[in-house]
């Protein structure tokens, strides 16, 4: 489904995964159109609520063909060492804006199909240890990411007008109309964002932030 040109938005690639797979676009698709939202590149702040119809409206203008959303964290500790602010400022930016923008999208293709007729797709990034299983130390954002799992899942059974869950694939089949939406769920990476002396650094099972972002590319173009 890729065109020959192409404009992508990546929010929340700074750092980490989002930063090596800008490189990896300039790399491979260096005709494609490529800009970013995130605190460094515009000030935008995920956590801010009130500025998320602000930022769907910074997307639109920009017309892209492929979002990726990168952005997510947490307070690393025991669930009841840091404040509720810390946890709901997780949830939000790693969760709940991420759902934001789906059902804007979704449902702007349904109402208002000239302002989304450009978007393709939507990519957001899971976790394959926090999505399905217990997170010691990242309660917050172990919760976000099983809860985009389940949204995206019901969203493809919903896409796909079926209500057994034995029916799920990871796309929408047969239907060019709708915007495809994936979840890529890496492994545990080598960046600033784990923090020193969290037991994926212990146990030397984080990976090269560079080889996620070479499989999240061709998960991309992957029917």
């Amino acid at each position: 489904m890729a065109d020959q040109n192409e404009k992508w938005m990546l929010l929340g690639a700074s750092k980490g995964l989002g930063l090596a797979f800008h490189e990896v676009l300039k790399k491979h698709r260096p005709l494609d159109i490529v800009t970013t939202m995130s605190r460094q590149a515009g000030g935008f702040d995920f956590s801010k609520e009130s500025r998320w119809p602000e930022y769907v409206q910074e997307i639109l203008k920009f017309q892209p063909t492929r979002l990726v959303y990168f952005a997510a964290g947490g307070p690393y500790g025991h669930f009841e060492k840091f404040e509720w602010k810390d946890h709901e400022w997780s949830l939000r930016v790693s969760f709940l804006f991420p759902a934001f923008l789906i059902h804007s999208a979704l449902r702007g293709r349904s109402t208002s199909p000239q302002n989304w007729k450009n978007l393709q797709q939507m990519v957001f990034i899971g976790s394959s240890i926090a999505e399905s299983q217990p997170d010691p130390g990242a309660a917050a954002y172990c919760a976000s990411k099983h809860a985009l799992r389940a949204l995206i899942e019901t969203i493809h059974l919903e896409q796909a007008n079926t209500a057994s869950p034995a029916a799920l694939t990871s796309d929408v089949p047969g239907n060019s109309a709708k915007i495809q939406i994936k979840l890529f769920s890496p492994g545990y990476m080598n960046t600033g964002l784990l923090p020193q002396g969290s037991w994926p650094r212990e146990q030397g099972i984080a990976v090269d932030p560079h080889l996620e972002a070479l499989k999240l590319y061709d998960e991309v173009f992957t029917d």
